[in-house]
């Protein structure tokens, strides 16, 4: 396999770089063109493209890729992040002339007129199963299948010595999540941007974006890691949190969606709550009842390692696109 991926390097949660990994340690020749620059005069002189006139922008990234394509021909070519990326990219892709499969991968919730991208890809992943019904009823090409996301285990891992630390949540807020984290009665630790408003809770606010690199040790140690959804971006799937602290053997309080039981036991492998009082007894017990956590998290970590690493989901793709 020969893999070109096409994507914003240093995004939160490492996506392209993960999939880069995983490319590479199944033994796949992998090349990632980073949309915003390899190197910091790149990035600069990308980001003053944009200042100027983001078309001068999009122009000269389609320019990059056209001679990456013809440099380096790949079998399949995997946009990440697809539906926020520059038009003009994939239209490069297609009027390459090169005989390689084009393929999104798309995260976030996005406008219909993201149908003109969709029509250059042979297919479109979605980590939502929600935004494959919503690409369906705004009338996309009928090319979509559901991908969730996954958790790279050999970053994400028990730690040596236990769970020393209470429950942590690392997330931006929004305001359902301040919503919930304002009722919950339980202290955390809480990690993130936006959260002012909980000074006057029991929770302990670190301010700021948590770095990447630091997330698998504070997952691992910890006693349990909150999910709540980011209602602006999901319908009804999931996000990497879930399967990141999984594969750490930790239990995850995750509010219902209706991708969980797709991929999780629910309350034996993920801790589920629907409503706010749900996810205070939940929160209480975790922190009384020492065989709880450690159960769940390890029926958890069982199932990722066994279904949703990134080598799953590569390797589902390329089955799925009749690769080699």
């Amino acid at each position: 396999m020969r893999v070109l991926i096409v994507g914003k390097a240093g995004s939160i949660v490492h996506w392209e770089e993960n999939v880069l990994a995983t490319c590479r340690a199944l033994g796949w020749e992998a090349l990632f063109w980073a949309v915003n620059g390899h190197n910091r005069l790149q990035r600069l002189w990308r980001k003053g493209l944009r200042a100027l006139d983001r078309r001068w922008l999009h122009r000269h990234l389609a320019d990059d890729l056209a001679r990456t394509l013809e440099r380096w021909p790949p079998q399949l070519v995997l946009f990440i992040g697809a539906y926020h990326l520059p038009l003009t990219l994939y239209e490069a892709a297609a009027q390459s002339g090169a005989d390689h499969v084009r393929v999104g991968w798309v995260g976030e919730r996005f406008p219909p007129e993201r149908k003109a991208i969709a029509r250059h890809l042979h297919r479109v992943y979605y980590t939502d199963s929600g935004f494959v019904q919503e690409a369906a009823a705004q009338g996309f090409p009928d090319h979509g299948r559901w991908l969730p996301l996954a958790a790279d285990e050999a970053r994400f891992k028990p730690a040596a010595s236990g769970a020393d630390l209470p429950m942590v949540f690392v997330a931006n807020a929004t305001a359902w999540r301040l919503q919930v984290l304002q009722r919950l009665r339980t202290p955390i630790a809480v990690y993130g941007r936006g959260w002012r408003a909980l000074r006057d809770t029991p929770h302990r606010v670190r301010h700021g974006r948590l770095p990447q690199a630091r997330v698998p040790g504070l997952y691992a140690r910890s006693l349990a890691v909150l999910n709540v959804r980011n209602e602006q971006n999901l319908l009804a799937g999931l996000n990497q949190r879930i399967f990141e602290a999984s594969a750490c053997g930790r239990p995850v309080l995750n509010d219902a969606m209706p991708d969980l039981e797709r991929c999780f036991d629910p309350q034996r492998e993920v801790l589920v709550w629907r409503e706010l009082d749900e996810l205070n007894e939940l929160a209480a017990r975790v922190t009384r009842d020492p065989v709880l956590p450690a159960r769940v998290g390890e029926a958890a970590r069982r199932r990722v390692l066994a279904e949703h690493t990134w080598r799953h989901r590569l390797r589902a793709m390329v089955q799925d696109l009749a690769l080699s």
